[in-house]
């Protein structure tokens, strides 16, 4: 073995020991964490990968998401490039276009190979440019970071795959001069010459051939040490950037696929269920990292620090003290120091620094308890995380540990339990006054007097108790029974559908109200449920299930549009209104129900429908969601009042809901920035619809 061959060896094996150690490291912390079974539907597991990682499917949602799918890509072509180097090392003359000659009589695979690694360099190349004038000069808000290492960081990763680019082509440009030198092409068969522009270029080699000319004039033996000075360089920086990965923000670049691999195969809308009746237990929820699971430990190592989560929050836009993106890296600064302390040696653990670091829990020690609290739950942090990072559940469990470990939430919150505990709903009114909005004219019956129906009307706390709201449960009644439906009620048996309960972290009441509905419901033999309240359609719909609960769910907005196509709704008579609808995140982002509500409005004649800037899956949340509701807003821009503007900007002067929540915060909001309300307005889509029925 020849003094260079060793010594590439011997820096292949101190580099790769190094990458193994730490990575080694790495999973060790993961094993902190609680379990957690995700390795159900493994082949749709696997085309996930396929879909989302090597696709880039999220990422290239974005126009500037095609500068990472080319890079990403370049550096897996940069690799299969980088094989054959590193084989060089200790095979001089080894090339992929003499393998191709021998395996199949010629090298026009190997060629053609190098011609793909080529030109993709040079346009990996140009996305790391266009990244750094980014990253310095256009300076987009989601880039930035309190943390000044995570620029560098990023800095320092560009610059090293550009070097190696650079190195690369330095390496085949010194290779061509070397061919030049001996002024007899016709004796290498892949040095295929032709003229472009004056120049005497590779045609598979196109860009190389251009570093070619950097040393010309150089001799053989020259351009020969040009070219293993730029191989050393290429391979040392293959080598150190392999140790620096697992070191720095990208980590996620071998956090990702796992991360996707293991992504959540349940409904988008399912909370992962608390065991409160394990005795065992002396705490419930996350107080300190360990107690996520190890998959949502592995959420931090994927994380690429995009900021898509941070520019779609609808707390961050409203300066709230809450920014996914720092929530995911703090975590992640705390589970790789903490849990490396707790896999260390004892006596690592023994100082006073590091004692006083283990004993600091997540909330006001490393995060800030304002920013638990402003989550809406909206989703539109996992909508658009590319790597599908699960930032809700990680809130619900904190609150969980300061609701039901410490019992500390807003004085708001403590009087909506009690409401709901005592009378089952949020607002305090009486129980036995659940039904109180029907009137006589409805013929409508609850299920003890009458059970015998098409669907049972869940007709939750707003509709049974606001004034407004309660006008829409009866128009919905109205429209069912006009269009040959039969619908029933619970009435008094009826308690909260327990979804404030849920994201709040109170699992405990919410686990309450759960069993008693369903031991209701199940009383009836109950098959088909209608719902006006997108949460109370999730929490049926996806959480239920878990507890006995399985039910045909409707949110009455997919109903309506199946009447209205099925021609048992006429929507004749002309509502001449320019109208922008929002979408709820519960019906939108959690249950992907987008069309349905627009069908509906294009339906109705006189309607013009406009789009709010942020609509379909980037639409921002009214600020209700996540127990909001019951929450005084008193940081920042009130959620709604963005949400308002952003409809008063649309040019609409009608706003359609299809929410109980979503119509009192955006009907507040018209009032609260001082739009006129004989111009502006809010509906439910079945008050427009009742003024359109024939």
């Amino acid at each position: 073995m020849s003094t260079s061959s060793f010594i590439l060896l011997l820096l292949i094996f101190i580099s790769v020991g190094w990458f193994g150690y730490r990575v080694t490291q790495l999973l060790w912390v993961l094993r902190l964490g609680q379990p957690e079974d995700r390795f159900d539907n493994i082949a749709q597991r696997i085309m996930n990968v396929v879909i989302f990682v090597l696709g880039q499917r999220r990422v290239v949602k974005e126009i500037s998401g095609w500068g990472h799918f080319f890079i990403f890509w370049g550096f897996v072509v940069i690799q299969i490039g980088a094989l054959e180097l590193f084989a060089q090392g200790f095979f001089r003359d080894f090339k992929y276009d003499k393998i191709a000659e021998e395996l199949i009589g010629t090298p026009i695979i190997g060629e053609i190979l190098y011609l793909i690694i080529d030109i993709i360099c040079f346009i990996v190349l140009i996305a790391l440019m266009i990244g750094l004038v980014r990253r310095y000069m256009l300076k987009p808000v989601r880039l930035e970071a309190k943390d000044p290492h995570a620029k560098v960081d990023a800095t320092v990763i560009i610059i090293l795959i550009s070097l190696i680019i650079l190195t690369l082509f330095g390496i085949n440009g010194a290779e061509l001069s070397e061919k030049l030198a001996e002024d007899n092409f016709s004796a290498i068969d892949r040095f295929n010459m032709i003229q472009i522009a004056g120049l005497r270029l590779d045609l598979f080699m196109p860009i190389s051939s251009l570093f070619s000319y950097l040393f010309s004039g150089a001799s053989h033996t020259t351009a020969e040490s040009i070219r293993d000075v730029f191989w050393w360089i290429h391979i040392i920086i293959i080598l150190g950037f392999l140790v620096y990965i697992p070191y720095s923000k990208h980590l996620h670049l071998l956090g990702a696929i796992p991360n996707v691999f293991f992504k959540s195969s349940k409904p988008v809308g399912e909370l992962a269920q608390l065991d409160i009746d394990d005795e065992e237990a002396e705490t419930f929820g996350a107080y300190r990292i360990e107690d996520f699971t190890w998959k949502q430990m592995l959420d931090l190592y994927a994380c690429t620090e995009c900021g898509r989560c941070q520019e779609n929050c609808p707390a961050y836009l409203t300066d709230k003290p809450l920014s996914p993106k720092e929530l995911i890296h703090d975590l992640k600064l705390n589970l790789l120091k903490r849990g490396l302390m707790l896999i260390e040696d004892e006596k690592e653990r023994e100082t006073d620094e590091a004692k006083e670091y283990l004993e600091k829990p997540l909330v006001d020690g490393i995060l800030e308890e304002e920013a638990i609290w402003a989550c809406t739950n909206c989703m539109n942090c996992q909508e658009h995380c590319p790597v599908f990072i699960e930032h809700v559940q990680k809130i619900i469990d904190i609150r969980r540990y300061q609701v039901l470990t410490e019992g500390k939430m807003a004085t708001e919150l403590q009087t909506t339990f009690t409401n709901m505990e005592n009378n089952y709903n949020p607002y305090g009114f009486a129980f036995a006054a659940r039904a109180d909005w029907v009137t006589e004219d409805l013929g409508l019956k609850t299920l003890s007097e009458d059970s015998e129906v098409d669907y049972l009307y869940f007709v939750g706390c707003a509709a049974s108790y606001d004034k407004r709201n309660q006008d829409i449960a009866r128009l919905l009644v109205k429209i069912l029974k006009k269009a040959g439906l039969k619908v029933g009620i619970l009435g008094s048996e009826e308690a909260c559908c327990g979804d404030s309960a849920l994201r709040a972290g109170n699992e405990y009441l919410f686990q309450t109200l759960v069993t008693q509905n369903i031991e209701t419901l199940n009383s009836y033999n109950v098959k088909k449920i209608i719902t006006t309240c997108p949460h109370g359609f999730n929490v049926i719909k996806n959480e239920y299930p878990k507890y006995g609960g399985n039910y045909e769910v409707y949110h009455h907005i997919d109903l309506l549009a199946n009447l209205i196509e099925e021609g048992k709704l006429t929507l004749t008579n002309p509502v001449n209104e320019k109208v922008a609808y929002h979408d709820s995140c519960f019906l939108g982002r959690y249950n992907e129900i987008y069309l349905a509500p627009r069908k509906i409005l294009q339906a109705i004649p006189g309607i013009e429908l406009v789009e709010m800037s942020k609509n379909h899956n980037k639409s921002i949340c009214c600020g209700a969601g996540g127990s909001r509701m019951w929450i005084e807003e008193k940081i920042g821009k009130r959620i709604n009042q963005y949400r308002t503007e952003d409809f008063k900007n649309s040019g609409a002067n009608v706003v359609a809901t299809a929410c109980p929540f979503c119509m009192t915060m955006l009907s507040d909001g018209i009032v609260e920035i001082g739009l006129d309300e004989n111009t502006y307005s809010a509906y439910d889509i079945l008050e427009l619809v009742d003024k359109a029925l024939a």
